[in-house]
C-alpha cells in the first residue's frame, strides 16, 4: 500500500491552511474553531494536500463575497467536500470556478445539478442564450461560456454525484451536438450575409468516433465528415456565379474556424477531418456523388469500421438519412470480399508494435481498443445479415451482439464492466488537466489520487481490478480475432511441405489420425492431391489456407474428422466460383453450419454441394424459416431440401429439444402437401369436396428424415361422374407429389381402406360403412394416428368423428391376443440378419414394440381423454404413467429408448445408408461417436440390452391391458 507523502505534515504549518482560516475570521467575524475543526477533518485524506489547499485559497480570494461563500460552507459541509474533490482531481474545473466563483451557487441549485439534458435541451437553451447578441464574435464568446459552464456542471455530476459513465458521455455528446448545430447555423448566417444567397441544396455533418457513438470524453477531438447533396452553381446577390463546391468548402472552413479558434473565452473543440474520403488529400466537404463513388470504388475495411459509428448531427431535408441508407451496403455487405478480422487485427498489431503501450488504457493489450475492435469486427462480419448488431454506441452494440449470440452472456457482462471501468479512468485522467491523455500515472502519489477518485482505498486494489479486466478482455479479443489461427497457418505449411512423416505428425495434432486426410488437405488448398499438379492459382491457395486454418481449429473436438474433410472438399470442388465461396466461409456461423453437415451427414452434404441456390439461401438467411421474396424460384423438391437442411442443422447444433426435429419435419411436410393440394384444386375450380389424411409417423407428428408419407384420401360425391372426377383428382395429386418431391419421401397409400388393390380414394359414405362393418383390428391401430392434413374442413370433421367412434369400441382379450400375433408376424417376416446385425425397428424390443404399445394405450385411454389421439408416442407413454398404467421408471425408459432408436435411425438417414433401421456391427460407415459411444461394439451391446428390456416391459403391459378390456 502506498503511503500518503503528506501523512506526517502538520496542517497548521501549511501557509495555505492558515490563510484560509484567516480569511474565514476576517470575512465572518466568527470564531474559526467549528469551521477549522471540520475543515481539518475533511482534508486529512487528501493525496495532494498542499496543492489542493493552494487552489482552495485562490478560489476564496477570487470570490466576490467571501462572507457569502463561508456562510454556504458553514451551512452545508458537503460543499467543502465538493470543492476539495474538484480542486484535487481537476485543474480545469478548478480554473473555471476560480475564474467565475459564483458558478458554485449555480451548480448548487438542485434543479441544475440533477438535470439530465438531452441534445434538444442544450440546443434550445444555447439558441436562446446567444439570441441576445448581434455580432458573430459575441455569439461565439457566449457559446464558449455556455460550453464552459456546462462542462463544469457535467464534471461535478461525474465526480461528486457519480452520475454514471453512460449518462456523462451522453451529456458530453449532446452538448457537442448542440454546439455543432448552432455553430453551423451561425456559419450559414455569416456566409449568407457575404453572398446574399445560398445554394438550393442540402448539407449534412456526421459525427464519427466517440461523438458518433454518443460516448464523448471530456477532452476528445471531435471527428466529423461534412457533405453537400448536389453539385451546380448559383448567383450571389451581386450576380457573381459561385460553384456549390466552392460555397461548401468555405462553409466547412468557417465551421471549423469557429469551433477551434481561441479567444479570451478559450476554444470549443479540436476538430479532426482526416476521416473524410481521401483524408487530407480530398475536398474538405465532398459532394454526395463524390462520397458514394469513393466508398464504392476505393473504400477500405478501416473506413467501413469507422462508419459503423457515423451519426447525423446536422441535417437538411433528410439528406443525412439518404447518405447513411446508401452507405449501409458498404458498411455492412452481405458478402464481404475481404475478411475484416485479418485487416482489423493487422491495424491493432501495428498499434501494439510501436513504443511501449502497457500504461496506455486505450492502446494497451486488453484495453479500450481491444474492446472496440472486437465489437466492430463482429459487427462488420455479421451486420450484413443481422440488423440487430448495427449499433453505433459501444454498450448497446454489446447488447445487440449478445442478443444474436455472437457474444456469450459472460463475455457481454465482462466487456460492459471493463468498458465502463476504462472510460471512468479515461475521464479521471482527462478532467485533471483537460487534455487528451490515456496514460496511467507512473508517479505513486498521482496513481493513488486516481485510485481514490475511482473509489479504491489504495492503488493496489485499483491495479488488481485493472489487470483482471485487461486479461479477460484480451482473451475475448483473441477469441474474436482467432489469434491461434496464425499458429495454425504455420502448421498448414508443415502439412503441405512434401514430407509425409511431418505432415501426418502435424495433422495428428488436430486429431486427424488417418493418413488419407493429407490428400483432402491438398485438394482443398491446391485443387489437386499434391502441390506439383496444382489447379488453383497461388492467391486462391493462400485464401484456402486461411479458411483451412479456421476449419482445423474448429474441428478439433468434433468426431468424423476424415468425413468432414471429404465432404468439405467436395463442397468446394463443386463451386463455379471457388474464391467467392471461400470468402463466404469467413462468416463464422455459416462455416459452423456447413461443418455440422459435413461431420454428421454425407447425404445432406451432397445435397448442398449440388445446389448453389440452397447454399446462397443458407448464407443469406441463416436458419430462419424460408420466407423469401423469390420463393417462387424454388422448386418443391428444393424447398423440401431447404426445410430439411435447416431442421437437421438446428438439431445437430443442439437447438432442438427431444422430438422437436420430428414435429418440425412433419409440419414442414404438411405445408408442402397443402400447397400442392391448393395448386391442383385451384385448377379444377370444382365444387367437389376432397380431404387428405395422414397416418403413420406423419399422422402423429413423428416424421423422420426419410420416413414414408402414409396418406389416405376421402371425397364426397353424389354421382358416378363425381366419383370419376374425384378419383382422377387424387391420381393427379399423387403424380404431382411424386413429381415435385422427386422421391425425397416415398408416398405410401397401402394403409387406405380395402388395401393396395382398392381405388386410390374412397367416398365418404363408403368409408363410414367400411369402418362399421369390415375394418380390421390393424386398421384400428393405424387410425389412432390419423389426422387431416388438407382439404375440406367440414368433410374432414365428419371423417374424424367416424374414426373416433370406431376407435371408441372397446378392445377384447381376443383383440389383445390378435395384436400380439400381429406383432409376432412382423418379426417373422423381417429380413433375416446375421448375429452381428440388428433391426432396431421390427426385432423383439424394437421401435415397433413401443409404437404398438402407444397405439393400444390410445384405444384403451380414449374414453378418459379424447385428445390422446393427437399425442405422439412419447406423450402417450407419459400420459399412461400419470394414469398408473406404467411405472415412472418403465415410462422413462421407454421414452428414452424411443429417442435412442430414433437417433440411430436419424444417423443412418443422415449418412445415406440404404437400410434405414439396420445397425451392422462391422459397418465402418457407422460412427458410434455420433451417439456418444466409444465403439460400435459398445453401441451394439447397448442396443441389445435396451431391446431385451423393452420387450419385457411390452409383455408386461399387455398383461395389464387385460384389466381394461
Amino acid at each position: 500500500m502506498l503511503k500518503n507523502n503528506n501523512a506526517e505534515t502538520d496542517l497548521k504549518n501549511l501557509s495555505s491552511f492558515k490563510k484560509i482560516i484567516d480569511n474565514y475570521i476576517y470575512s465572518t467575524g466568527l470564531s474559526p474553531e467549528p469551521f477549522s475543526s471540520q475543515f481539518e477533518k475533511k482534508i486529512k485524506n487528501l493525496v495532494n494536500r498542499e496543492e489542493t489547499l493552494n487552489t482552495f485559497l485562490r478560489f476564496i480570494e477570487n470570490s466576490f463575497s467571501k462572507q457569502t461563500l463561508f456562510k454556504a460552507l458553514d451551512d452545508n459541509t458537503n460543499v467543502i467536500d465538493l470543492l476539495l474533490l474538484i480542486f484535487e482531481n481537476s485543474k480545469y474545473l478548478s480554473e473555471i470556478l476560480i475564474r467565475e466563483p459564483n458558478l458554485l451557487f449555480w451548480v448548487l441549485d438542485k434543479k441544475i445539478i440533477d438535470m439530465i439534458r438531452t441534445p434538444e435541451d442544450y440546443y434550445n437553451d444555447l439558441a436562446n442564450t446567444i439570441s441576445v447578441f448581434i455580432s458573430s464574435d459575441k455569439k461565439v464568446d457566449a457559446i464558449k461560456r455556455y460550453y464552459r459552464h456546462n462542462i463544469l456542471r457535467i464534471g461535478i455530476r461525474d465526480l461528486f454525484i457519480n452520475a454514471g459513465i453512460e449518462t456523462i458521455t451522453s451529456e458530453l455528446s449532446g452538448l457537442a451536438d448542440s454546439i455543432i448545430r448552432v455553430v453551423t447555423e451561425l456559419a450559414y448566417s455569416e456566409i449568407r450575409k457575404k453572398y446574399g444567397k445560398i445554394p438550393k441544396t442540402d448539407f449534412v455533418i456526421f459525427g464519427l468516433g466517440k461523438l458518433g457513438g454518443e460516448e464523448l470524453n471530456y477532452s476528445s477531438d471531435i471527428d466529423i465528415i461534412m457533405s453537400y447533396r448536389d453539385d451546380g452553381e448559383f448567383r450571389s446577390s451581386e450576380k457573381k456565379v459561385i460553384a456549390n463546391f466552392d460555397f461548401f468548402q468555405e462553409l466547412g472552413r468557417n465551421i471549423i474556424r469557429i469551433l477551434t479558434e481561441t479567444s479570451h473565452e478559450g476554444y470549443l473543440y479540436r476538430v479532426d477531418m482526416r476521416l473524410r474520403p481521401e483524408g487530407n488529400s480530398g475536398p474538405l466537404v465532398p459532394s454526395y456523388a463524390y462520397m458514394l463513388s469513393y466508398y464504392e470504388s476505393r473504400g477500405e475495411i478501416w473506413e467501413r469500421q469507422m462508419l459503423i459509428k457515423a451519426r447525423v448531427i446536422y441535417d437538411q431535408n433528410g439528406y443525412g438519412v439518404d447518405v447513411m441508407k446508401n452507405l449501409s451496403s458498404f458498411i455492412y455487405p452481405k458478402f464481404p470480399l475481404k475478411n475484416p478480422l485479418e485487416e482489423i487485427a493487422k491495424i491493432k498489431f501495428r498499434i501494439e508494435s510501436g513504443n511501449d503501450k502497457s500504461q496506455n488504457i486505450k492502446l494497451c493489450k486488453g484495453g479500450i481498443r481491444d474492446i472496440e475492435f472486437s465489437l466492430q469486427a463482429l459487427q462488420l462480419l455479421n451486420g450484413g445479415k443481422r440488423r440487430e448488431v448495427r449499433e453505433r454506441n459501444t454498450l448497446r452494440a454489446v447488447d445487440g451482439l449478445r442478443q444474436e449470440e455472437l457474444l456469450s452472456i459472460n463475455e457481454a457482462k465482462i466487456i460492459k464492466k471493463a468498458y465502463m471501468f476504462y472510460r471512468a479512468i479515461e475521464h479521471r485522467l482527462q478532467i485533471k488537466q483537460y487534455h487528451q491523455t490515456f496514460i496511467l500515472p507512473s508517479e505513486s502519489q498521482e496513481l493513488l489520487r486516481l485510485s481514490k477518485s475511482m473509489g479504491f482505498k489504495n492503488s493496489g486494489l485499483f491495479n488488481r481490478k485493472l489487470n483482471l479486466y485487461l486479461n479477460e478482455i484480451r482473451k475475448i479479443f483473441k477469441r474474436v480475432f482467432k489469434i491461434d489461427i496464425q499458429e495454425t497457418l504455420a502448421d498448414i505449411e508443415r502439412i503441405i511441405n512434401n514430407d509425409s512423416a511431418k505432415s501426418i505428425k502435424t495433422l495428428i495434432k488436430y486429431g486427424f489420425d488417418d493418413p488419407a486426410s493429407l490428400k483432402f488437405v491438398n485438394l482443398i488448398i491446391f485443387g489437386s492431391s499434391d502441390s506439383e499438379s496444382r489447379k488453383y492459382p497461388t492467391q486462391l491457395s493462400e485464401l484456402a489456407k486461411e479458411v483451412l486454418s479456421v476449419l482445423l481449429n474448429k474441428v478439433k473436438k468434433m468426431p468424423n474428422k476424415l468425413q468432414i474433410l471429404k465432404n468439405f472438399e467436395y463442397l468446394i470442388s463443386r463451386r463455379g466460383d471457388v474464391e467467392a465461396f471461400l470468402r463466404l466461409l469467413f462468416n463464422e456461423q455459416y462455416l459452423h453450419n456447413l461443418l455440422l453437415l459435413c461431420c454428421y451427414s454425407n447425404a445432406f452434404s451432397k445435397i448442398l454441394s449440388e445446389s448453389d441456390k440452397l447454399l446462397e439461401i443458407i448464407n443469406n438467411l441463416g436458419l430462419e424459416k424460408f420466407e423469401h421474396e423469390n420463393a417462387e424460384e424454388l422448386s418443391v423438391s428444393e424447398n423440401i431440401q431447404l426445410l430439411l437442411v435447416r431442421s437437421v442443422i438446428k438439431d445437430l447444433d443442439g437447438k432442438y429439444r427431444a422430438g422437436k426435429l420430428y414435429s418440425t419435419i412433419s409440419n414442414d411436410i404438411d405445408e408442402i402437401l397443402v400447397s400442392l393440394y391448393d395448386r391442383l384444386n385451384v385448377k379444377r375450380c370444382g365444387s367437389l369436396k376432397y380431404s387428405i389424411f395422414a397416418l403413420g409417423k406423419l399422422g402423429s407428428y413423428e416424421m423422420g428424415i426419410n420416413s414414408d408419407l402414409d396418406l389416405f384420401f376421402i371425397y364426397e360425391s353424389e354421382s358416378e361422374k363425381d366419383l370419376e372426377a374425384s378419383i382422377k383428382f387424387f391420381e393427379d395429386y399423387v403424380d404431382l407429389v411424386n413429381k415435385e418431391s422427386k422421391n425425397l419421401f416415398e408416398l405410401d397409400l397401402r394403409l387406405r381402406p380395402e388395401g393396395k388393390n382398392a381405388p386410390i380414394a374412397i367416398e365418404k359414405e363408403a368409408f363410414f360403412e367400411y369402418l362399421k362393418n369390415r375394418a380390421s383390428l390393424w386398421e384400428k391401430l393405424a387410425l389412432t394416428r390419423a389426422r387431416n392434413v388438407a382439404g375440406d374442413k367440414a368433410l374432414a370433421n365428419e371423417v374424424i368423428e367416424s374414426i373416433n367412434k370406431f376407435i371408441s369400441i372397446p378392445l377384447t382379450k381376443f383383440n389383445l391376443n390378435e395384436i400380439m400375433s400381429m406383432r409376432k408376424n412382423i418379426e417373422l417376416k423381417a429380413i433375416k440378419l446375421d448375429q452381428n446385425s440388428i433391426d432396431i425397428k421390427v426385432m423383439e424390443g424394437g421401435l415397433v414394440d413401443i409404437e404398438f404399445a402407444a397405439q393400444v394405450l390410445k384405444i384403451i385411454l380414449f374414453d378418459k381423454n379424447k385428445s390422446i389421439l393427437k399425442k405422439n408416442s412419447p406423450q402417450v407413454i407419459s400420459f399412461a404413467e400419470k394414469k398408473g398404467i406404467l411405472s415412472a421408471s418403465d415410462a422413462d425408459f421407454m421414452i428414452d429408448t424411443y429417442f435412442f432408436y430414433r437417433d440411430i435411425e436419424k444417423y443412418i438417414a443422415l449418412n445415406n445408408l440404404s437400410e434405414r433401421y439396420i445397425f451392422r456391427l462391422n459397418d465402418s460407415k457407422i460412427e458410434p461417436g455420433f451417439l456418444g459411444y466409444e465403439s460400435r461394439q459398445t453401441l451394439f451391446i447397448e442396443i441389445k440390452k435396451r431391446m431385451f428390456k423393452i420387450r419385457k416391459i411390452y409383455n408386461s403391459l399387455f398383461k395389464k391391458f387385460e384389466r381394461f378390456v
